[in-house]
């Protein structure tokens, strides 16, 4: 049997989350079902006609979820959650822990594209393409030159990474030296303490992670271990390890300074591993305090802040948004949305598909 699991309201935390359950036999999917669902009113699931609606519990080792569960068809079930994340990976688990063939169905759909839209910003630029823009080019391609067909793909291609982080946050790390203030400050940025702060190196060392939006556009910040020459045991020397992987492989990164210090050796040999040139500035944090230096004019943007008084960070987040999103384009200008799209319009390019592929990819 093939069980597939998909997701149907948005990706994130919410009220109620919707799983939809569907296979090519109506008995083994009701019967998967039931391994871990009860009714309260103790209904076997075989047995309930289409579009009944039953409560009850999903239990697992260790947990118990008050879930709801419907049947659409012989064979199609939905299951109604929290909106949790931890109780969406929990059931999804289940199913696809079992030993039958199951997966999770991948879709780059407009409709599916749109629920993955973290903010309504973002969602405007998937209902402007699910209101005709994709189909608009394709009726264009029998009344335009092919020169002029490579250009308008070219020139759509050329927004492929703002179109990627319409579903996907842009990854900010935050990394520098340990009692720097880098949990003070994604605190500060996101209004509510996700990070310990306390006085002493070493505090943070794992890598915490926090979502935020910043002027519309979704943004995973990630509070790395403070970054020194020595770190004093296996644990701490490992989250030394993550924060300079996640400084290497982040859309942008924050190297946030104590000016009563002034830059380390290490903060330096951050800079220096920038080589690919992503947006990075210094956070010159601290400022508030007796005994804070300038910032050193060394070619890189420094933002003076105070992460505990908050002063400086709206500053910060303008250069953040300006750095990575930079102008956004008009909700007119047609975007490569999905991973098929772009595909089909780099291979019409490349002259791998001809032009009734790349229409049939624009109406996709």
């Amino acid at each position: 049997m093939t069980l597939l699991v998909r997701q149907l309201t948005a990706s994130g935390r919410g009220a109620v989350a919707v799983l939809n359950v569907s296979g090519s036999s109506p008995s083994e999917v009701s019967n998967t079902l039931a391994r871990y669902f009860t009714a309260v009113n103790r209904l076997p699931l075989p047995d309930l006609p289409t579009h009944r609606i039953l409560y009850g519990t999903w239990e697992t080792e260790g947990t118990r979820e008050d879930v709801i569960v419907v049947r659409n068809g012989a064979a199609e079930w939905e299951v109604c959650c929290h909106g949790g994340v931890a109780a969406i990976d929990r059931i999804r688990q289940c199913l696809t822990d079992l030993d039958i063939q199951s997966h999770e169905e991948q879709s780059d759909s407009l409709d599916d594209l749109l629920l993955q839209c973290p903010t309504v910003r973002t969602a405007e630029y998937i209902l402007a393409h699910r209101r005709g823009l994709n189909t608009e080019l394709a009726e264009l391609t029998d009344r335009i030159s092919t020169d002029e067909l490579r250009l308008r793909l070219q020139r759509m291609l050329s927004f492929r990474r703002f179109a990627t982080h319409l579903v996907k946050p842009w990854t900010v790390a935050i990394a520098g030296c340990p009692n720097a203030g880098k949990s003070s400050l994604l605190n500060a940025i996101i209004g509510y303490d996700r990070s310990i702060v306390f006085a002493q190196p070493g505090t943070t060392r794992d890598r915490v992670e926090a979502s935020t939006v910043i002027d519309g556009w979704p943004y995973l910040l990630l509070d790395t271990a403070g970054v020194r020459d020595a770190a004093d045991d296996q644990i701490e020397s490992k989250g030394v390890s993550i924060a300079e992987s996640t400084f290497a492989s982040s859309d942008a990164a924050l190297l946030v300074v104590d000016s009563t210090l002034g830059l380390q050796d290490v903060d330096s040999e951050l800079l220096s591993s920038n080589a690919d040139g992503r947006p990075l500035a210094i956070v010159w944090n601290k400022t508030d305090l007796v005994g804070s230096k300038p910032p050193p004019d060394i070619g890189f943007p420094a933002v003076q802040v105070s992460a505990t008084q908050k002063s400086g960070v709206a500053d910060l987040l303008e250069w953040l948004a300006a750095a990575t999103v930079g102008t956004p384009p008009p909700l007119t200008e047609l975007l490569p949305i999905s991973d098929t799209l772009a595909r089909a319009a780099q291979q019409f390019l490349d002259q791998q598909i001809d032009l009734g592929q790349l229409k049939t990819a624009l109406l996709t």
